[in-house]
């Protein structure tokens, strides 16, 4: 019997949590698992704070390195950067994601998850890429991923979040196109996301890409940046939402996904 990625860390998580230990080693357990499995964890990591136990967390989401941690370890290319109260070393190591910005990413990992994506890269209405727009013009989001072998059931998702990783607005692309839980054919395809203008507020934002269904998770690759400045005529829609704003009804626009090529025997 195959299980996938999040089985495991959910049977690994399960595991540790129930044997009580001194210290509570937890790498990356959040990055899988539908809304309901990252509820349970936190609330559990919480409980073994309040118990007086220690809690060793590796992860990128910034706001539960917040919530959960008073002290946190910066590493650089395996070395310590800084390490300090959770609040300054965040601030830091967000700084630090948005000099250089790139507006084209390859992604690492999912070699063994039915759906892995490649890339994205983010481009102005006009085609030029970039990573910093205008209030008043959309951000365009093209993300290439891989299906291995015939699914259904399955969605793929952008999720745009706070420059700490909370989540504010995401999209799937069977929104738009619902045949796409019907069946999705091995090969490597391309979609874009349209993020509207005069939505979101002057800042600093992560897009996080992400697949799966109610039961499994696939591949979910480290978050990239964007920044969105104050150059631009903003409408009453930009006061809506954004940095320190709430959910609303405006939705992204989605490209209807398109196979590229088909898939290499034996790959």
């Amino acid at each position: 019997k195959r299980y996938s990625s999040g089985m495991y860390v959910r049977l690994a998580f399960a595991v540790a949590a129930h044997l009580e230990p001194e210290i509570l080693i937890v790498d990356e357990v959040l990055a899988v698992g539908d809304a309901q499995f990252q509820k349970k964890c936190l609330g559990k990591m919480e409980d073994v704070v309040r118990e007086g136990r220690t809690v060793l967390l590796v992860s990128h989401n910034m706001g539960v390195i917040n919530r959960l941690c008073q002290t946190c370890i910066f590493l650089r290319n395996g070395q310590i950067a800084s390490t300090g109260p959770s609040a300054q070393i965040v601030e830091e190591y967000i700084q630090t994601g948005f000099t250089g910005q790139a507006a084209e990413v390859a992604f690492s990992g999912g070699e063994h998850d039915d759906i892995q994506f490649v890339s994205a890269r983010l481009e102005r209405a006009d085609g030029t890429m970039s990573s910093i727009f205008r209030s008043d013009e959309d951000v365009r989001v093209q993300v290439t991923y891989k299906v291995k072998r015939q699914l259904a059931g399955i969605s793929l998702a952008i999720n745009i979040t706070t420059s700490v990783q909370d989540s504010l607005w995401s999209m799937a692309d069977w929104e738009e196109h619902p045949q796409l839980l019907n069946r999705r054919e091995p090969g490597i395809w391309t979609c874009e996301w349209v993020v509207p203008a005069n939505v979101l507020r002057p800042g600093r934002y992560f897009i996080a890409c992400g697949a799966g269904s109610p039961s499994c998770y696939f591949h979910h690759p480290e978050p990239f940046p964007f920044e969105i400045t104050a150059e631009g005529t903003w409408r009453p829609a930009y006061q809506q939402f954004g940095v320190s704003g709430g959910p609303m009804a405006i939705k992204m626009r989605v490209t209807e996904p398109k196979l590229k090529t088909e898939p290499i025997p034996g790959n």
